[in-house]
């Protein structure tokens, strides 16, 4: 199956789904390594959604342990961190070529279900008061991250809306 290349403004949670897509059939081509890369790419795409939506400025794949801790921190679903242990295991497959592919379908059962609750904590946010209140008693997960809090709701194409234009220059 030929995959569409993402493209920038490709909405952080559409590749995901398109990545983890790739993954199954990759694992089922037994092309494990590019299963491997694709299952942690999914989860990292759905993990950069939530922190968009947070107006959290995303560097690079290194702040995903942080911006991990902060959502399990925010929702109090602890399970997300074993969710992304198992992403963080197929990156490191890619690399390492160790798993078999039972293995790999397994991390992948466990990924998918570290996507859905991150969908999960992506709908709260917006729509629970008792957890936005709950979420701005935290800080950003690094010092990298706006500390702005926005709860308009989402554009029509999932993207957050414009930054305040007359916050001052720092």
């Amino acid at each position: 199956m030929v995959y569409p290349t993402a493209s920038p403004i490709e909405p952080h949670a559409v590749h995901s789904e398109r990545l983890m897509r790739r993954a199954w059939d990759s694992l089922a081509n037994d092309n494990l390594d590019a299963a491997s890369e694709s299952g942690w790419g999914a989860f990292v795409q759905a993990v950069k959604a939530v922190a968009d939506e947070r107006c959290w400025e995303y560097l690079n794949i290194n702040l995903v342990r942080p911006v991990v801790s902060a959502l399990c921190e925010e929702s109090g679903e602890p399970g997300l961190q074993s969710e992304a242990n198992a992403a963080q295991a197929l990156h490191i497959n890619y690399y390492c070529d160790e798993m078999f592919p039972a293995d790999i379908a397994r991390d992948f059962r466990v990924v998918v279900q570290g996507l859905e609750r991150l969908k999960g904590i992506s709908r709260r946010y917006r729509d629970d008061a008792e957890y936005r209140a709950r979420a701005d008693a935290l800080l950003p997960p690094c010092r990298a991250y706006n500390p702005r809090r926005r709860w308009e709701p989402l554009s029509p194409n999932g993207s957050a809306p414009p930054a305040d234009t007359d916050a001052p220059d720092e």
